[in-house]
């Protein structure tokens, strides 16, 4: 009887140990399948390459409003999505440690806010929650900001500011991108725009500040 008895528990045992590995071995690969199924970029310097196609960082931060699709993985291991809204061949999004990076093709124009035709401007605090943002949705009021950001208007950055506020330009023409610049107002009463990527800052009106007073 009790053997029989051990027989069962030994048997009971076994049953859980080939479930378990079963289970595992069938996750590692199906991740293994998915991973090995998708294609292989090489990065060069600040650049994406794959076959002949080579991929180029935005002018300025882009950030993704909604990944898409897994599309490839770097030789350093990165992943690499696509963008909901956007064609792969033309923009992709580099994920590494977190941040999103948003690269174009080269094949294609740069895209910057002039050709970006910006339709609507978020303003908020840096780790904020998205219910504390202020959208400015008057087309005439975003393109009016967009238009302070060229030659004319480049000046030193603010050493010493008041207000730091994060702007996301979006626009009806490119969904799922959004284009990163940095608000400051200093201490004597001047406002800023700055594209952190480039180091740029140009100096703006108050209509930013309008906004969030």
């Amino acid at each position: 009887m009790k053997f029989l008895k051990y027989k069962k528990i030994i048997i009971v045992c076994v049953s859980i140990i080939i479930f378990i590995v079963g289970y595992f071995t069938g996750t590692f690969s199906k991740y293994y399948l998915k991973t090995e199924s998708v294609k292989k970029m090489i990065v060069i310097n600040d650049r994406l390459a794959i076959n002949n196609e080579l991929y180029l960082p935005l002018e300025s931060y882009g950030f993704c409003e909604q990944l898409g699709e897994l599309f490839a993985l770097t030789d350093l291991r990165q992943q690499v999505y696509t963008i909901k809204g956007q064609n792969p061949k033309n923009y992709l999004c580099l994920v590494n440690d977190g941040q999103e990076l948003i690269y174009q093709s080269q094949k294609i124009n740069p895209l910057t806010i002039y050709n970006f035709n910006p339709t609507k401007i978020s303003i908020s605090d840096y780790r904020t929650l998205d219910d504390s943002k202020i959208d400015i949705a008057d087309i005439d009021l975003v393109k009016q900001v967009a238009s302070y950001i060229n030659g004319d208007n480049i000046a030193e950055t603010p050493s010493i500011v008041l207000i730091i506020k994060r702007l996301l330009f979006t626009s009806i023409s490119f969904p799922g991108i959004a284009l990163e610049y940095q608000y400051e107002h200093d201490v004597y009463g001047d406002c800023y725009i700055t594209n952190l990527a480039a180091c740029t800052t140009w100096k703006i009106g108050h209509e930013i500040m309008s906004q969030i007073q």
